[in-house]
């Protein structure tokens, strides 16, 4: 399944946040999943820091999106 079946506007969305999400120095995208944004982030960002706590959805995004200046992490953001 595609992700244009899975959501029909997701150019539309994919747009709308990285309108919204600036460019710079360091962010950290908290709940990154399979990393499918990571890229998009890499290319505005000098470091991005990828943080989840599946393990297996990590390990995805690093064979599927490795960048220099992306780092993965297994963390919580509950306490």
């Amino acid at each position: 399944m595609s992700l244009k079946t899975l959501s029909p506007n997701f150019q539309a969305r994919l747009t709308s946040i990285m309108r919204n999400v600036g460019r710079g120095g360091k962010l950290l995208n908290l709940g990154c999943g399979d990393g499918y944004f990571n890229p998009f982030l890499a290319e505005r960002f000098k470091q991005v820091y990828a943080v989840d706590v599946n393990l297996v959805d990590l390990q995805i995004a690093k064979k599927l999106y490795h960048r220099n200046n992306i780092t993965y992490k297994k963390a919580s953001a509950v306490h």
